[in-house]
């Protein structure tokens, strides 16, 4: 049973590693477009780097890195997920969807 489970599991690895191989290559090769991707226009059509996103960014990444990190030890489980990165996670998401709101209101998009 245990090179079942062994099996199972490097298939599981590998198929992650595919995915994000064939996410990565598409990326680099410009058939996923990320311009605009942390980018923000005023009214009046300038662009500029938008904070709001480039923090929802770093925090989505740093909590998916956050819960896959024990998995690397031990693939056989799931890990909880702890509480203050869902509240992390959530506040930045209401942080960001507040300050669009409030752009909104305002009439202005400098977010």
């Amino acid at each position: 049973m245990p090179a079942i489970t062994k099996l199972v599991t490097w298939e599981g690895l590998i198929l992650l590693f595919v995915v994000f191989g064939s996410v990565l290559v598409r990326i680099l090769t410009g058939a996923i477009r990320t311009r605009g991707l942390i980018e923000g226009a005023t009214p009046s059509g300038s662009r500029f780097i938008s904070a709001g996103r480039v923090q929802l960014l770093i925090v989505t990444l740093v909590s998916a890195l956050q819960y896959l990190a024990p998995m690397w030890h031990n693939p056989q489980t799931l890990p909880d997920v702890p509480r203050n990165w869902l509240l992390f996670l959530g506040g930045s998401q209401v942080l960001y969807l507040g300050s669009k709101f409030h752009g909104k209101r305002s009439r202005r998009f400098h977010i």
